[in-house]
């Protein structure tokens, strides 16, 4: 029942399963994660599982030969953790940890039956591997365009793409505060800004009432993100 519900509630996951045999979809299992905890551990012996985001956002943390730990990707609806185990070399350990951002559901599917699918329904494996390129070229793009600009137009275009990125965690509709679960780190590492002037650029943009902020943590209501977005053509127009 929970499975018909998510079909409902998501219309790509519809298109995702819309050929699977009744006997298939009794073996996928749901699992629900909380935010802010560690789905998988890094140098954690690979598992047979695989995992199919149908709501919420990770991040893949990894650490840098100095000891500091970044996010270098975040991973969305439709995403598959496991993935490249199945169309590479066999993992023996995970290379980075898989953190929760905010609430997640995923399908739980063996590496074993997602291998059988992908040869069993084609327009499954195509429209799954469709929607992964789509992000990770959408990623690269905002990548690149959030070091183009100003200090203050890159930190505006970044609150939008995580405007957008976030608010797909909430249900249709909703036009409240959408947190923006990043820490300053994690904004700095995507838009290669030091600390100190992300901070003085929030600041700015709080006294706009652009954003809000409340125990550190960005809150951009939808009122505010239209106020971004015509905020960031008038940057780029000076």
């Amino acid at each position: 029942m929970e499975f018909q519900k998510l079909l409902l509630e998501h219309p790509e996951l519809q298109k995702l399963f819309q050929k699977f045999s009744d006997e298939d979809i009794k073996k996928i299992q749901i699992s629900h994660y909380p935010q802010d905890v560690t789905m998988i551990k890094r140098e954690e012996h690979a598992t047979n599982y695989a995992y199919l985001i149908v709501s919420g956002i990770c991040g893949i943390f990894n650490i840098l030969e100095n000891g500091e730990e970044y996010c270098y990707y975040k991973i969305s609806e439709y995403d598959v953790i496991g993935l490249s185990e199945l169309l590479g070399e066999q993992v023996v350990s995970r290379e980075a940890d898989i953190r929760t951002l905010t609430d997640v559901v995923v399908l739980k599917i063996t590496k074993e039956d997602l291998r059988s699918w992908m040869v069993q329904y084609p327009e499954f494996y195509n429209l799954l591997v469709k929607n992964i390129i789509n992000r990770l070229h959408g990623t690269i793009r905002k990548h690149i365009e959030c070091k183009k600009y100003s200090s203050m137009a890159n930190i505006v275009s970044y609150l939008i793409y995580s405007y957008d990125l976030y608010r797909t965690s909430y249900e249709k509709g909703f036009l409240g505060d959408v947190k923006i679960n990043e820490t300053r780190e994690m904004i700095g590492d995507f838009i290669s800004m030091s600390i100190r002037s992300i901070n003085y650029n929030l600041e700015a943009l709080k006294k706009r009432d652009y954003i809000n902020i409340r125990r550190g943590k960005i809150y951009i209501n939808h009122e505010q993100y239209m106020h971004l977005r015509l905020y960031k053509e008038e940057l780029l127009m000076e």
